[in-house]
């Protein structure tokens, strides 16, 4: 009778050795898997944080280019304020020279007028012409193509800085809504990128429209001195008229790209942001480029 009971008892603990080595290695797969699972998601954590700091990283050496080229503009700036001081001064003697050269030849046609009041005469309104045409021989082609380029290089860094602070700010604002990466966000891109293009090629037409009422208006005093020279009138020293030329004051530029960002994104914080104006009265004054 004890037979049957004892093989029983021996099969019932096999099986239970065998439930329990089975138990043993799921255990074991599980906390494999488990542990699969964390290296993955450490990995793209790793991953993540590397990505970041190579974006801090590149933010800051555009930031560092952005600095370099302030200075590199500053530099510039001063280099052409020398070469005009320059120029100003030889200016300034050219028209010297050109006095005392007018006053020789005053001179020489006094002497001359009693053997000949006629030829004197003629002589006296060439001189006069030719006066005014020299004095106003700087107002060529390259002064007013150098007027076109000095207007749109006045409102061009300033439509790209507001450009810059706009992208950020919309950025910002896409983020705080989730839809960063959404086509909403690329449309809005685009709409700032078109609103800049526009703002660029409304800044060269009216560069050019300056210039060309500029030139107009030098032509006229320029011909009003000349038709007073050919009637023999006095007009007194042409390079005096022509040197008091004062060219057109630029216009104030405003927000080019005005609700086209939240109120949030423009409370965001923009390190070094400023928000001119266009053509309105809270950007710095207009100002005169000699």
């Amino acid at each position: 009778m004890c037979g049957p009971s004892a093989v029983d008892t021996s099969r019932q603990e096999e099986e239970a050795r065998r439930q329990r080595e089975e138990d043993r290695k799921r255990a074991e797969e599980e906390r494999a898997r488990e542990q699969a699972e964390y290296d993955r998601r450490y990995a793209q954590e790793q991953e993540r944080a590397r990505r970041a700091e190579e974006q801090r990283r590149q933010d800051a050496e555009a930031y560092q280019r952005r600095l370099e080229e302030v200075e590199r503009q500053r530099l510039e700036n001063e280099r052409r304020t020398t070469e005009e001081n320059r120029r100003a001064r030889e200016e300034e003697n050219a028209r010297r020279e050109q006095e005392r050269r007018t006053a020789a030849e005053a001179e020489e046609r006094r002497a001359q007028e009693a053997r000949n009041e006629a030829t004197a005469r003629q002589a006296r309104i060439d001189g006069a012409v030719s006066s005014v045409d020299n004095a106003f021989a700087g107002f060529n082609d390259d002064y007013f193509n150098k007027f076109v380029a000095d207007y749109t290089g006045f409102y061009a860094p300033q439509i790209g800085s507001q450009y810059d602070d706009a992208v950020k700010k919309k950025t910002y604002d896409l983020a705080e809504k989730g839809t960063l990466d959404s086509t909403t966000a690329a449309k809005a891109y685009g709409k700032l990128a078109e609103t800049r293009a526009a703002a660029e090629a409304k800044t060269a037409a009216d560069a050019r429209n300056a210039a060309n009422n500029f030139r107009a208006g030098v032509i006229e005093n320029k011909n009003n001195l000349r038709s007073m020279a050919q009637s023999g009138a006095q007009i007194g020293d042409p390079s005096l008229v022509a040197s008091g030329i004062q060219r057109p004051t630029y216009s104030a530029l405003g927000d080019v790209f005005a609700g086209m960002v939240s109120s949030a994104a423009k409370r965001a914080p923009q390190p070094g942001a400023q928000t001119p104006g266009l053509y309105n009265n809270t950007a710095p004054a207009a100002r005169v480029v000699n």
